[in-house]
């Protein structure tokens, strides 16, 4: 199945039924926020990990992550067993790390700021992963989803589009379609409910 953005955009409409109608932004703007943000669901369950670095700076705390970070994953920096807590090298425990938004976008903050010491044991490169977000695209094989991803994609999408259509208090019942299946009825709030239950059942 093509995982160009076009084609998800057609199979999403599809799936959407006659409710497709409620969404009438130009150029399918609608259609595609629903998959860009059905991507960001996706990647809690099929994460896009990529692999990074930075140098560090002695006495810096902040330093800026990439800009399709979504969530950190691991990382390597220790110090080496070598050097030991009575050993005149032994520079103290290494700060903590985490992901926080600020103003300036997602940044890796140290707790406290590395100093030049445990740089100097622990090396200056801070090589980490983190999951990424995932890309939508036309261009052929820029799509990051995997094809066998494609229906849950999809999923993704249509609990996003129920979602605005619940938020607009919409009452009246509306048939869409599930993932490989036919036509089901029911209020907006309700079918969220069916779909999102689908979503919690992904391993």
């Amino acid at each position: 199945m093509s995982m160009l953005l076009s084609d998800l955009v057609a199979d999403h409409k599809a799936a959407l039924n006659d409710a497709a109608g409620v969404f009438t932004e130009a150029n399918d703007a609608d259609f595609i926020r629903h998959l860009e943000e059905g991507a960001r669901y996706l990647s809690l369950k099929r994460p896009r990990v990529l692999p990074a670095q930075l140098t560090l700076i002695a006495d810096q705390a902040q330093y800026d992550l990439p800009a399709d970070f979504v969530r950190l994953g691991a990382w390597m920096w220790r110090i080496p067993p070598s050097i030991k807590p009575w050993h005149s090298t032994w520079p103290g425990g290494l700060p903590q790390v985490m992901a926080v938004n600020t103003g300036a976008g997602a940044q890796l903050v140290f707790s406290p700021a590395p100093t030049s010491d445990q740089i100097t044991a622990a090396g200056e490169t801070f090589d980490y992963t983190y999951v990424a977000e995932h890309i939508l695209s036309d261009n052929t094989g820029e799509t990051t989803v995997r094809a066998g991803d494609r229906n849950l994609l999809l999923l993704c999408a249509l609990i996003e589009a129920l979602r605005e259509l619940s938020l607009r208090a919409m009452t009246k019942p509306v048939a869409v379609r599930g993932v490989g299946s036919g036509p089901i009825h029911g209020s907006p709030a309700a079918l969220l409910a069916h779909f999102n239950a689908q979503w919690e059942a992904v391993q």
